[in-house]
């Protein structure tokens, strides 16, 4: 309650949700406690927008030889087991068994004593009764330190374990094509983000009064409704940085996101510093604009920028490359 940040998610009325862990590791300096407070507010979230792998986690290293756990959480809104699940540590494949709860929505896990000397990337993999592949993290790894070299790894990397161990449908890896100007043609995709413009910029006077803006053009589905859900925003910044916002579906009794007369128009005030609007153009792509202030943004360098949108059952991305202008974090 004496951090700032920590209060005012504490005492915010956006969260629903509240969870806590601590777990005592072994460092240099001795066995530390180490902790972890999470939030959150799905309640309107439909159940099939939730991730078939929500988190994945591995134990603190205790000794240089003691196993560790391996655990995932594998969640199947159509309550079907899974055909498999599993960890790829390294070059290896490991099986996951369900440790708690049910084989539709639980817990899988293992005990795994790691070898030799270094950082060990690790990627979690689930297989849904339909043959759907599904990884945690998506777009990166977890690394294990082991032994003397393992001291100072990094927690991510992208050299993502590409073995495939079979039972799924395979992971497609995109073929560029070439053209003219020798740059690749994207693929189109209908969940993908386009025209994406973010602004992080720290406050003034106290940096946990940031500001947050994006801009960005989603296509979606003809029956899609920003009304019936919460809206989840989620930035990941300079490789370390994380930010997400979940803005409640309803204000009141009613739809906090209010159609405007020309039908093609969404806008909503959550409070005084934070503002969301949706358009939708001739070509039926809508357009987000989104501002928030008095937001805790941690520290900013240029690097990638990765954005998700998750609203009515959809799931929308993109990225860009930002680049430090004027204190603050700009793409585009």
């Amino acid at each position: 309650m004496a951090s700032p940040p920590h209060r005012a998610n504490i005492l915010s009325s956006w969260f629903t949700e509240f969870g806590a862990a601590i777990v005592l590791g072994q460092t240099n300096f001795g066995k530390l406690a180490f902790a972890t407070e999470d939030f959150g507010s799905r309640g309107a979230v439909p159940p099939r927008a939730y991730p078939m792998l929500p988190v994945g986690a591995i134990s603190p290293r205790v000794g240089d030889t003691d196993p560790r756990a391996l655990q995932v959480t594998y969640y199947d809104a159509g309550g079907a087991a899974p055909l498999a699940v599993r960890a790829l540590v390294g070059p290896s494949c490991v099986d996951l068994t369900l440790q708690d709860g049910k084989a539709t929505y639980g817990t899988y896990g293992a005990s795994r004593a790691f070898a030799g000397s270094g950082c060990i990337p690790v990627v979690f993999e689930a297989i849904r009764a339909d043959g759907v592949r599904a990884r945690f993290p998506q777009d990166d790894a977890i690394l294990v330190g082991v032994g003397d070299d393992g001291a100072l790894c990094a927690d991510r990397t992208t050299a993502v374990p590409t073995q495939d161990c079979g039972g799924g449908t395979p992971t497609p890896t995109p073929t560029p094509t070439p053209t003219p100007g020798g740059l690749p043609t994207p693929t189109p995709n209908g969940m993908q983000l386009n025209s994406l413009h973010v602004i992080l910029k720290h406050g003034k006077s106290n940096a946990s009064q940031g500001v947050v803006q994006i801009n960005a053009e989603l296509s979606a589905p003809a029956d899609f409704d920003p009304t019936r859900t919460a809206f989840s925003i989620r930035l990941r910044f300079a490789r370390s940085g994380d930010w997400t916002r979940t803005l409640p579906q309803l204000c009141g009794s009613e739809p906090c996101l209010t159609q405007q007369e020309s039908l093609a128009a969404y806008h909503a005030r959550y409070d005084a510093k934070t503002t969301l609007s949706l358009t939708r153009n001739k070509s039926g792509h809508w357009t987000v604009h989104f501002t928030a202030r008095g937001q805790s943004l941690g520290s900013l360098a240029s690097g990638p920028v990765d954005l998700t949108l998750s609203v009515d059952g959809e799931t929308f991305s993109g990225g860009a490359d930002g680049m430090l202008k004027d204190n603050g974090l700009v793409t585009g």
